[in-house]
């Protein structure tokens, strides 16, 4: 199946349109009773009446615009009676089918008494008369373009017979704005065929002028009006400032900061999944979950320069190694894992919804390794890692404020890579009376110098010729900067150093040249070895993914995919994810891709609605954040879907849910001050009631601050807004901000109520805080990974599944829904 999406600029959709036109009249002849078969004899025509319908239907269609003009045209020349009339017949022909259906949807509004019809036929009636207002104003051009259309094709086909498999694909048309065509032309000419008719009906008839004189601005004008639809929407939401990216990117530093110190040789690479701070515990068991989102965190640390691309593809390759060594079942890594022995944990069990995160992530990293090598070695954002890294210093008050602002200024414009390379380590030794943290402080001077260092021996060890040592050959052979050369690109950039290197020197370089000329066939072979290893990266995320077989974990009797199978009972489970609102549809989703699975799993995932403050959106199991948005750290929630709709009013649900209590938002699955008898953090769904399907288990109020992170491609204004006021009641730790804040009783909650800090993080939800960042500080670079999969752009389009129209109210013990 080819499904062409929609144009993105008005040249293109002429270019389509005039494509299907010479297509609809090329194939008139099957309208005959009998056909040219393939030897050229004429024989009965095979195709149906229907068939033959349709294509009758279609050639009406083509000669719609130029009929409507000549009767526009007409009525104010020829015909009798006066042109306001004809005018207005002619105007009720375009508008009046917008208008019967608005009757018709509010005497059914009347009917059952839903005043939701109603309001969804205004909007409706709005949407049909701007269209009807396009299609008025471009009609002029539609005209040339079906004209032309329809001539070109009867003379290639009677006259010519050339060039009538002329073709241009959707794609290719979106490719040509800048290329202009007679379709391009003829848009140009409306202002003159306006004016021209103008005359013709002045001449005829003088005073039918006042009545075309309207119709005729309008097409006079649609050469402006192209240029409007042509301009880029307005974006939903404002960038953020650069104070909030500074408190974004120090919420990043230290999320990292959990994977940077625990993804080690002790776990075998892998993550464990949460860290406790008083008492410090660190829980060795490893989720599948958790390893997908290890996998694409280290990816998030490269965009914000935390890693070079070396330190990620070597991390990468090793914890790859480890999960092929780790027990599976039909390709299916079992849920849980002992970090340090790698033995799987009982119950032997597989969970559907969370190894279709890890394939989301496996894919998403595949993806995300072919697009470094399309990418340069060294960019700004090692600068700006390195930046964080001194700011989060200044926070600690280990080091003076001038002193890194001085370093910042030094690290500006296209010197930043020399700033680094020159940078003094004697700048870290300036401290200031009362640092917070010794053992942060120690943590992050440290973390500084390993920057620094892994920058230095990468520049040496792929591009030598960046060394300040050698700053006179550059400015004498005119290199090219750095960052506008690709990774797959530099070996044949380094040959061709190699051989300018070759020429005598002019400036009395020899020896540095020389120099110069023998460290790059070292350069040149690691720089192939680091290319391979993101291609063997590739290779085994792709065989890994590839080798999850999803077929029989699909309920055989409910068409659903089953929360698990019981590996040591070789049983699948009866319970089913049944929900599009859930954490399960990023799972039905890629099971679908990989055609593990028929595309009808998606449409039996339950579609329930219900009514807050007025606004349509789907239920979850228990109204958690964690279920509405959890899937959009990859999966793009197309504007105005039903998904986009459901994710906004769930987010502003959460927010109107705490606004009286004066407390932050952010309703989710996470950890509670209750601990059990071996002295654990509680853990479980805590949502907004009227989401939810299921009665909440307690009227405990608990606060996880990742919900605010999942967040902020939905609202980021408001999302900023709540971490700067979690940030400030102190609830960010050494490893970002700290899982959740327990306020006890939903009825009692408030700030002056006594409230407790849950000192501990998990690691997917820091996976999930760092990959949110990242997709809103560089333009949904996570999500761009994971749709770059062609498996994923063939089945997108699932994701633009329109919101119902009119949806009737149910009542549930504890909210309204709608089925």
């Amino acid at each position: 199946e080819v499904i062409e999406d929609y144009p993105s600029h008005y040249s293109a959709y002429n270019r389509r349109k005039h494509r299907w036109l010479r297509g609809d009249w090329q194939i008139t002849t099957w309208l005959f009773s009998h056909v040219p078969d393939e030897s050229g004899q004429r024989v009965a025509n095979p195709i149906s009446f229907i068939s033959q319908w349709k294509i009758f239907d279609n050639l009406r269609r083509s000669l719609v615009e130029p009929a409507t003009l000549v009767l526009f045209l007409l009525g104010w020349t020829v015909l009798p009676g006066r042109a306001v009339w004809w005018t207005l017949a002619t105007l009720a022909i375009l508008f009046l089918p917008a208008w019967c259906q608005f009757l018709f949807e509010l005497t059914r509004a009347a009917i059952q008494k839903q005043r939701a019809i109603a309001k969804d036929a205004v909007k409706a009636l709005f949407a049909s008369n701007v269209n009807v207002l396009l299609t008025l104003t471009f009609l002029a051009h539609q005209m040339l373009l079906s004209v032309d259309a329809v001539v070109r094709t009867l003379v290639r086909r009677l006259v010519t017979r050339e060039r009538l498999l002329q073709w241009e694909t959707a794609a290719e048309a979106e490719l040509g704005a800048t290329k202009r065509t007679p379709l391009d032309i003829y848009l140009d000419w409306t202002p003159a065929l306006a004016l021209g008719l103008a005359v013709l009906v002045w001449f005829v008839k003088p005073w039918s002028i006042f009545s075309a004189l309207p119709i005729l601005l309008l097409w006079a004008c649609s050469k402006m009006v192209s240029v409007w639809l042509n301009s880029p929407p307005r974006a939903r939401f404002q960038e953020p400032s650069d104070k909030e990216k500074r408190l974004l990117r120090h919420a990043a530093l230290h999320t990292w900061r959990y994977f940077a110190e625990f993804s080690n040789p002790e776990h075998h690479w892998l993550i464990p999944d949460n860290v406790e701070e008083d008492p410090y515990r660190v829980a060795a068991r490893l989720s599948t979950t958790n390893l997908g989102l290890l996998l694409n965190a280290r990816q998030a640390a490269c965009e914000f320069g935390y890693l070079t691309v070396r330190e990620c593809a070597e991390q990468t390759l090793k914890t790859l190694a480890t999960m092929s060594n780790l027990e599976r079942h039909h390709g299916h890594l079992l849920n849980w894992y002992d970090t340090r022995t790698l033995a799987p944990l009982t119950p032997k069990f597989i969970s559907s919804v969370d190894n279709g995160n890890l394939l989301a992530s496996l894919w998403t990293l595949e993806q995300g390794c072919w697009d470094r090598l399309r990418r340069p070695l060294f960019q700004r954002s090692l600068a700006d890692g390195f930046l964080d890294h001194l700011r989060a210093l200044v926070s600690l008050h280990a080091l003076p404020y001038r002193q890194v602002s001085a370093i910042e200024t030094r690290l500006d414009g296209e010197n930043w890579l020399d700033g680094l390379l020159e940078f003094p380590d004697s700048d870290l030794d300036a401290t200031t009376s009362k640092p917070k943290s010794n053992t942060d402080v120690t943590w992050f001077k440290e973390q500084v110098r390993v920057r620094l260092e892994h920058v230095r021996r990468e520049v040496t060890d792929y591009c030598p010729w960046m060394l300040p040592e050698f700053a006179t050959v550059r400015s004498e052979l005119k290199l090219r900067p750095i960052d506008t050369i690709t990774l797959e690109r530099l070996p044949f950039f380094i040959d061709r150093l190699a051989t300018k290197l070759q020429a005598p020197s002019t400036n009395g370089n020899s020896n540095q040249r020389e120099r110069l000329r023998s460290l790059l066939p070292a350069a040149r072979s690691q720089t192939l070895e680091l290319i391979e290893d993101l291609r063997a990266i590739t290779a085994d995320s792709s065989r890994l993914a590839e080798e999850m077989d999803y077929r029989f974990l699909r309920h055989p009797r409910r068409k659903l995919l089953s929360i698990g199978y019981d590996v040591t009972g070789s049983k699948l489970n009866d319970a089913c994810y049944d929900l599009l609102a859930s954490e399960a549809r990023i799972a039905t989703f890629v099971a679908i891709a990989k055609d593990d699975i028929p595309q009808d799993t998606w449409f039996q995932l339950g579609r329930v609605h219900t009514i807050d403050h007025g606004r349509k959106v789907l239920l979850s199991w228990t109204g958690t954040m964690f279920e509405y948005l959890m899937p959009s750290i990859w999966m793009r929630a197309y504007p105005q879907t039903l998904l986009d709709i459901t994710t906004t009013v769930a987010v502003q649900a959460q927010q109107a849910y705490t606004h009286g209590k004066h407390i932050p938002w952010g309703i989710s699955e996470s950890s509670f001050a209750k601990r059990d008898p071996a002295g654990n953090y509680g853990y479980q769904a805590f949502g907004v009631p009227h989401l939810g399907l299921r009665e909440p288990d307690t009227d405990t109020l608990v606060i996880a601050p990742y919900s605010t992170f999942l967040a902020l491609h939905v609202d980021p204004e408001g999302a900023l807004d709540n971490l700067r006021r979690m940030a400030k009641q102190g609830w960010l730790g050494r490893y970002g901000f700290y899982e959740s804040i327990d306020f006890g009783s939903v009825q009692q909650a408030s700030w002056r109520h006594k409230h407790e800090v849950v000192r501990c993080w998990m690691a997917h939800h820091q996976g999930m805080s760092l990959l949110s960042i990242a997709n809103l500080l560089f333009d949904g670079i996570v999500q761009q990974w994971f749709h770059a999969s062609p498996r994923v752009q063939a089945t997108e389009l699932l994701l633009h599944e329109k919101p119902i129209a009119h949806v009737r109210a149910i009542r549930t013990g504890y909210g309204t829904a709608a089925a």
